[in-house]
C-alpha cells in the first residue's frame, strides 16, 4: 500500500505542476538565485528530443517499455513480500513513465519544464526537465545500487 501511495503522490504532483505551467503566464522565469529556469517545453521525442520528427515512433517505444517493465515487476508486488529498496525506485519508476507516457497521448508530446542555467556542464543547461524525468532518474540510480552494492 505504502508503494501505491508513493506512486500516485508522485504522479497527481506531476499533473499539478503541468496545469500550474499550463496556466503560468509569466515563463520563463528564474527561481533559487537564477539557479533553476521554470519555462514550458514540449518534447515531442524521446530524451533529448531524439526521434521527435516521427513522434509515434517515442509512443510505440515507450509504450512497450513500460508494458514490459510492469509485466516484469509488478508480480514482485503481489507476492507481498518486496523489499523497500526495490520497491521504492519500482515506484518511482512506475510513476514517472506512466506520467510521461500519459502526456504523449493526451497532449501529444511531454510537457517539460524547468533547467539548470548555472549548471558548469554546459550539455546539461539546455536539457529540459519535469518532476517525471527526475523519477525515473532517482528509481534508476536507487535501483543500480540495490543491484549492485552489498
Amino acid at each position: 500500500m505504502l508503494y501505491f501511495l508513493l506512486s500516485l503522490f508522485v504522479f497527481l504532483a506531476e499533473i499539478c505542476i503541468k496545469r500550474k505551467i499550463d496556466r503560468d503566464q509569466n515563463l520563463p522565469r528564474r527561481i533559487w538565485r537564477g539557479h533553476l529556469l521554470l519555462r514550458r517545453h514540449e518534447n515531442y521525442g524521446l530524451a533529448l528530443g531524439q526521434l521527435q520528427e516521427r513522434p509515434w515512433i517515442p509512443k510505440l517505444i515507450v509504450s512497450l517499455v513500460m508494458l514490459a517493465f510492469l509485466y516484469l515487476t509488478l508480480p514482485l508486488f503481489f507476492q507481498g513480500h518486496i523489499q523497500p529498496l526495490l520497491g521504492i525506485p519500482l515506484c518511482l519508476l512506475y510513476s514517472g513513465g506512466l506520467s510521461n507516457l500519459l502526456d504523449r497521448f493526451i497532449r501529444g508530446y511531454v510537457l517539460d519544464y524547468f533547467s539548470f542555467p548555472k549548471c558548469r556542464w554546459k550539455r546539461l543547461r539546455r536539457i529540459v526537465f519535469n518532476l517525471a524525468d527526475m523519477a525515473i532518474f532517482l528509481g534508476i540510480a536507487l535501483l543500480i545500487a540495490y543491484l549492485f552494492l552489498p
